[in-house]
C-alpha cells in the first residue's frame, strides 16, 4: 500500500509534500553557502535540476519512513525551508533535520517547526525518542533543538567529513516522557 504524507500544522507554518512547483523556490534558497555550511547532503554550488532530482526521490523515501516536508509559511503561502524526520522502526526513534531560508533565521520559525515535527513522531508516529546532529560551528541550530528540550547526548568527534575536512557531530535527543512532561 503506497503511503502518504498527511500535512500538518502550527501556528505561523504549514508542512506539506513537496511539489516540482517548489523547485525554484527551493533552488533560489540554497543559493546561500551558509545554509550548506551547516547541512552534511546539500552540495555547492546548488544548481538547476538539483530540486527536481530531490523530489522525484520523495516518495521512495517515504516508503522506507523518511517523512519529507516542505515548510510553508502561512500568511505569504511561501516555501522558506525543509524539515525531516527519519524513522528506524527496530529501534522506535527519529532522526531529524532541517534547513530554513536565511532571510527566515532568527524570528522563531525554526523552533516553531521543530516543535511541530516533534509532536508529530511522538503523537503521530509513536517515537520513544528523536535527536538531531549539529556542528559545532551551527550555534543556532542547537539553539534551537534546546529550545525543544532536546539535550546533548554526546559528541562523535570528526565523524563526519564537511568540505574535506573532518568535523564533530553533536548529538541531541528527546525521549517521549521528556516532551510529556513539557506540557
Amino acid at each position: 500500500m503506497k503511503k502518504t504524507l498527511n500535512s500538518l500544522e502550527s501556528n505561523q507554518l504549514l508542512y506539506r509534500a513537496f511539489e516540482m512547483s517548489d523547485a525554484s523556490r527551493i533552488f533560489e534558497l540554497l543559493q546561500e553557502k551558509e545554509i550548506v555550511d551547516n547541512t552534511l547532503s546539500i552540495p555547492y554550488p546548488y544548481q538547476k535540476g538539483m530540486a527536481e532530482e530531490w523530489i522525484s526521490t520523495h516518495q521512495t523515501q517515504l516508503a522506507l519512513n523518511d517523512y519529507k516536508y516542505a515548510v510553508i509559511l502561512k500568511e505569504a503561502n511561501l516555501l522558506i525551508g525543509a524539515i525531516e524526520i527519519v524513522v528506524t522502526e527496530d529501534f522506535n526513534h527519529g532522526c531529524l533535520g532541517y534547513w530554513l531560508g536565511i532571510p527566515y533565521w532568527g524570528k522563531g520559525y525554526g523552533t516553531e517547526m521543530v516543535a511541530r515535527i516533534i509532536q508529530f513522531g511522538f503523537e503521530d508516529l509513536k517515537l520513544h525518542r528523536i535527536y538531531s546532529e549539529h556542528f559545532d560551528s551551527n550555534i543556532r541550530s542547537a539553539r534551537v533543538m534546546e529550545k525543544n528540550g532536546m539535550i546533548q547526548e554526546g559528541i562523535l568527534r570528526e565523524h563526519k567529513i564537511k568540505d574535506g575536512k573532518f568535523v564533530n557531530s553533536n548529538i541531541k535527543g528527546i525521549l517521549t516522557t521528556e516532551w510529556q512532561k513539557s506540557f
